[in-house]
């Protein structure tokens, strides 16, 4: 029971990237997503970088100039 709560409450936590469209940004949004977390990133710079990481995973990518 204990381990469904866990699973639960990490399912609620959403994690904002700033930047995670390519690097270490980029790392963090697919290990975050890869735990279950629901992520957010905003990207100024390669949307198709943006659209690359985004395409296999539940992410909100937002332009940010």
């Amino acid at each position: 029971m204990a381990e469904n709560r866990k699973e639960r409450n990490k399912a609620m936590k959403v994690v904002f990237i700033s930047g995670g469209s390519r690097g270490i940004g980029a790392a963090l949004v697919k290990g975050f997503a890869a735990q279950g977390y629901r992520v957010a990133f905003l990207y100024h710079k390669g949307k198709e970088c943006a659209a690359e990481v985004a395409a296999s995973r539940i992410c909100l990518v937002f332009f940010s100039d």
